[in-house]
């Protein structure tokens, strides 16, 4: 039973909502070695927000075999973001050092077994999701903000290709749905500093509009502009759920009493094509 009660204050070293590492990664043209070191950080900088003061100064005076002197405190709570970033991240998890480092611990730790079970749960879950056969967790506190953010970025592209058409009004509507698409990006690739979010996931609004062009029509030519229904609908896409589940979840996020903490550079998805 020892290593049960371990276990289980394990499961209680960390218990508020935590963003996704996955949603602060680029998803574009990074090798194992790149994306493992960015992982890493990322896993650091969560780990070090949810250390003891005195931990803390451990970390950042970077003495050597700093990591000896870590209390056994915090390290159930990198466990423990390990663990449930595994959901989300899935196999990538592994590339990182420290993933790996852990591993060997708990290898031969009182608590190991467990820990080990927990992990591959997680690993089993993620590809669960990539599957389609489990939806993804929605609890990231940072996704209500991206969402508010990428939907003020929408307005203003959106905003200029209408202006645009109003201009040119005789051409407007000879215009097919890969040209609209083709203005869409190039907007996001000239205007990357006033709309970070979009330009961040430039990548995922180029596939998601190869097979939705549609969409931005609809978004363009009716009376009301709606971009955080176009939001919702590439966000659900991402993720491979319902946009109207997608809608409420996101608005519940809002209204909880805890606000999401904002600066999510991206939000990643568990579905391949991404």
């Amino acid at each position: 039973m020892r290593g049960v009660s371990r276990t289980r204050r394990n499961r209680r070293a960390v218990t508020s909502p935590i963003p996704q590492i996955i949603a602060q990664i680029p998803q574009q043209g990074q090798t194992g070695g790149k994306l493992g070191s960015n992982i890493t950080m990322q896993l650091s900088a969560l780990w070090l927000e949810r250390m003891s003061a005195a931990d803390r100064r451990t970390v950042l005076a970077r003495q050597k075999a700093w990591l000896t002197q870590i209390s056994p405190g915090a390290l159930r709570v990198l466990d423990e973001i390990i663990i449930r970033q595994a959901v989300t991240l899935g196999w990538r998890i592994e590339l990182s050092e420290w993933v790996l480092w852990r591993q060997s611990e708990w290898v031969s730790a009182p608590d190991g077994l467990g820990l080990l079970r927990r992990f591959h749960r997680s690993i089993e879950r993620a590809a669960r999701i990539h599957q389609g056969l489990e939806k993804p967790p929605l609890d990231d506190p940072g996704i209500y903000s991206f969402k508010r953010e990428t939907v003020k970025e929408l307005n203003e592209v959106l905003g200029k290709m209408r202006e645009a058409r109003r201009v040119h009004s005789r051409h407007a509507y000879r215009d097919s749905d890969t040209d609209l698409v083709a203005r869409f990006l190039n907007l996001i690739k000239r205007k990357s500093r006033t709309v970070p979010n979009l330009a961040r996931n430039w990548h995922r609004w180029k596939k998601f509009l190869s097979e939705r062009s549609a969409e931005l029509r609809v978004c363009l030519t009716a009376a009301r502009a709606r971009p955080a229904s176009l939001f919702d609908s590439w966000f659900s896409w991402c993720k491979g759920v319902d946009q109207e589940w997608v809608r409420q979840t996101i608005s519940r996020l809002g209204s909880s009493p805890k606000k999401p903490a904002a600066g999510v550079k991206l939000y990643g998805s568990a579905r391949s094509h991404l």
